[in-house]
């Protein structure tokens, strides 16, 4: 997830912001500050009772109010697979006709885009061992390659120019220092708020508590999205393009750059199955859809990726836009499940009642939807909006020492718990009594 294809892009909008000296480093630092809250708000109690993050919000959202997550998900899942099919589609017909005219590249993005949907769908339908199996390959050979690219412009331009050189002058946006740091590290945040849907999925597979924070943060954060990320960066100063293809081919010439970017390309189509295979589990919380053959849920959920076929040039640009957009999305939700899980139920959960639909289950709140955790959300998002816009990067004086994401979060889980100690002096249907005899047993099984 850390090394998949979009680091190369995310790495251009980091130029792109201005002095590299500034960015990189505020861009990890986002990086590390963003992963915690996914972590906190989803990990630990998927590590904790092995259920995956749709199921560990129901506590604070209801039984149908986790389907307001479940957009969420959707949203993160479909956009990032869209860039991922979009990207690999424009750089083999890069690869593949190099000089040919639009009128001949264009519809052979398209053939390309369709058939890596179609052999993302293969893998998935394979199942998760067939995806474990193929990733376990394709991660650590995207870093390597991210590491021969740094090496190579190392030698082209020399080891004291990658950080000396000026930002691109297209789509430069002239910040201050400041600002330019503050947005960098917003970036980062942002980009690490969208790893909360896949979170609980992971971690709950982690055999030690040691590792879900540990690991998240060094595999998807620093050494995978971190560094892949920053070596991009560097590549687009000290290069003339805005397309990463370009870049590895000026950088290996014809022979060692089109088997990089082959690599680079065909390995990505994984990582296209693993978004859609998060997205099919997911969905199923739907019941309509859940009754529906493996296959044709799979189907559905890649249905993003073909559209973004015919639109590769505008899913392509939106690439910072979404990175930005996913942290004001998730913001709000992490800040709710955190509260929830541990400030009002303590680490406590009862997990036979997490997956009764009925009335009489201790998660159902106002028919099914807990509507203090909906308005929480509402003004977390409210408060990011107030003081960062993701389209335009316009943002608010207080911006400037604050940033918009932790802000955000924190007025989420303010408004989270406030409201909901209020609703408990008048209601009984909140479920934040001590836990039900059923959770050791559950657990202890």
């Amino acid at each position: 997830m850390g090394s998949a294809i979009w680091v190369f892009l995310i790495g251009a909008g980091i130029a792109a912001l201005g002095d590299i000296r500034t960015t990189i480093p505020g861009f990890l630092i986002g990086l590390i500050l963003g992963m915690l809250p996914p972590i906190l708000s989803s990990g630990f109690p998927s590590f904790r009772y092995g259920i995956d993050t749709m199921d560990a919000s129901k506590p604070a959202f209801g039984s149908r109010g986790a389907l307001f997550t479940l957009v969420g998900l959707l949203y993160v899942v479909c956009a990032w697979q869209s860039v991922v099919t979009a990207f690999i589609a424009k750089g083999t017909a890069t690869v593949i006709a190099r000089d040919a005219a639009r009128s001949i590249s264009g519809p052979l993005e398209i053939c390309v885009a369709l058939a890596v949907v179609a052999a993302a769908w293969v893998m998935v339908w394979r199942g998760p061992r067939f995806l474990e199996r193929i990733n376990g390959i394709v991660a650590p050979v995207l870093l390597l390659l991210a590491l021969l690219m740094l090496v190579l412009l190392a030698i082209r331009v020399g080891p004291a120019a990658l950080w000396t050189g000026a930002p691109p002058s297209s789509g430069r946006m002239n910040l201050d220092p400041h600002l330019t740091l503050v947005t960098a590290v917003e970036l980062g945040i942002g980009v690490s708020f969208g790893n909360w849907p896949f979170m609980g999925g992971l971690l709950r597979l982690v055999r030690y508590r040691r590792h879900v924070v540990t690991a998240p943060m060094l595999g998807m954060g620093l050494i995978g999205l971190g560094f892949g990320a920053a070596v991009s960066a560097m590549i687009a100063v000290a290069l003339p393009s805005d397309d990463p293809i370009i870049w590895i081919f000026n950088l290996g010439g014809p022979t060692v750059g089109t088997v990089i970017a082959m690599t680079i390309l065909v390995g990505n189509i994984a990582v296209i199955g693993l978004l859609s295979y998060f997205a099919a589990i997911a969905i199923q919380q739907i019941k309509l859809i859940g009754k529906l053959p493996w296959k044709a849920i799979v189907a559905l959920m890649l249905v993003p990726s073909i559209v973004a076929a015919f639109n590769i040039d505008a899913t392509l640009s939106a690439v910072i836009a979404i990175a930005n957009y996913q942290g004001m999305v998730m913001v709000g939700i992490a800040s709710v499940c955190s509260a929830d899980y541990f400030i009002l139920r303590k680490q406590q959960l009862d997990v036979a009642q997490l997956f009764v639909t009925g009335a009489s289950g201790r998660y159902w709140f106002w028919n099914g939807i807990n509507w203090t955790a909906i308005w929480a959300v509402v003004a977390s998002a409210v408060a990011y909006r107030m003081l960062f816009d993701p389209a335009s990067f316009a943002s608010a004086p207080a911006f400037r020492y604050l940033g918009a994401s932790l802000p955000a979060y924190f007025v989420g889980a303010a408004v989270y718990v406030v409201t909901t100690r209020l609703v408990q002096r008048f209601s009984t249907q909140s479920g934040y009594d001590s836990p039900k005899q059923s959770t050791i047993a559950v657990v202890g099984l």
